[in-house]
């Protein structure tokens, strides 16, 4: 039975280690080292499948990565004392309230408060 999932981000050495710190140092995700300084990041999470509603031309293979939260206004609030750069302000979707950000490496993740828990 399968019990979780790992997504794995792969990138340049100098860009892993600069995403590493962002989810340990700024985002302040619980993690372990799995031998070698090899980051895990444990999380609880979902799996979704959605299309593409905007109509990108978007690589199946390159997943989206977002991260959800019970208070989006006062994690985004948290997260930009941080340092952390906003490219989309919080916007009211139907089925939450997100918003996105940069991440090191030209990466961006949503940050979503959802309302179908």
């Amino acid at each position: 039975m399968i019990n979780g999932m790992h997504l794995t981000l792969f990138s340049s050495e100098q860009v892993t280690e600069q995403i590493r710190k962002f989810f340990r140092d700024v985002l302040n995700l619980p993690s372990f080292d799995a031998g070698g300084e090899w980051l895990i990041f444990r999380l609880p999470g979902e799996l979704g499948c959605h299309p593409d509603e905007n109509k990108r031309d978007v690589d199946p293979a390159v997943p989206g990565l977002g991260f959800s939260c019970d208070d989006i206004d006062r994690t985004v609030a948290e997260l930009k004392k941080r340092g952390v750069q906003f490219v989309q302000e919080t916007q009211d979707e139907g089925w939450g309230r997100l918003a996105r950000f940069r991440i090191p490496g030209g990466l961006e993740a949503d940050l979503y408060e959802p309302r179908y828990r």
